[in-house]
């Protein structure tokens, strides 16, 4: 596999390949991500005193539970677990542009969009969960522009994420102990 090197080509290869996987595939890949970055909220609510990592990690063990069960999430979970979510993802607003505030932002965004995904199958969510893993880096890299994208962990999290898709479409069971 040639790896693409920017983030839009990146975007576009993700893309199409979750297009073509199995639904619960997109979903793990989606969650798996999500839950790489999940420790950043933690330390992030800890430092700040606030926030509650509990319905984070509630949303991604419920998503983890509808792989196990082989299907979508329901629309009644979803719905409840979306306004939790809301209601514990930080404003950039009262935060200001404090690295770690957003790096929890980019945590509670992808665990989101992994729910999402988890509900509806969308590639497009899934390649959101990716998108926030990729502006983490460049968050914890504290800059911006065509530098970062050639930085070595950024073009380390693009590894990662297409050496994962290539590890999902070769599972027929999906699990998490699989993925980690």
């Amino acid at each position: 596999m040639n790896m693409p090197t920017s983030i839009k080509n990146h975007e576009e290869y993700l893309l199409g390949v979750l297009r073509r996987i199995f639904l619960l595939h997109r979903v793990a890949f989606a969650v798996t991500i999500a839950e790489k970055l999940y420790p950043n909220y933690v330390a992030f609510s800890k430092n700040k005193n606030w926030g509650d990592p509990n319905v984070l990690r509630g949303a991604l063990d419920e998503i983890w539970k509808s792989i196990e069960e082989g299907q979508l999430m329901k629309n009644d979970s979803v719905v409840q677990l979306r306004k939790k979510i809301e209601d514990v993802t930080p404003d950039m607003d009262e935060f200001g542009s404090e690295i770690q505030g957003s790096l929890a932002l980019d945590a509670a965004a992808a665990v989101y969009s992994a729910l999402e995904c988890s509900f509806n199958g969308s590639p497009e969510e899934a390649v959101s969960v990716a998108h926030s893993a990729l502006s983490s880096k460049y968050m914890e890299l504290e800059g911006s522009g065509e530098r970062l994208e050639q930085s070595s962990e950024v073009q380390e999290e693009i590894k990662k994420q297409c050496e994962l898709l290539e590890r999902l479409q070769k599972l027929s069971k999906i699990s998490r102990d699989a993925l980690k």
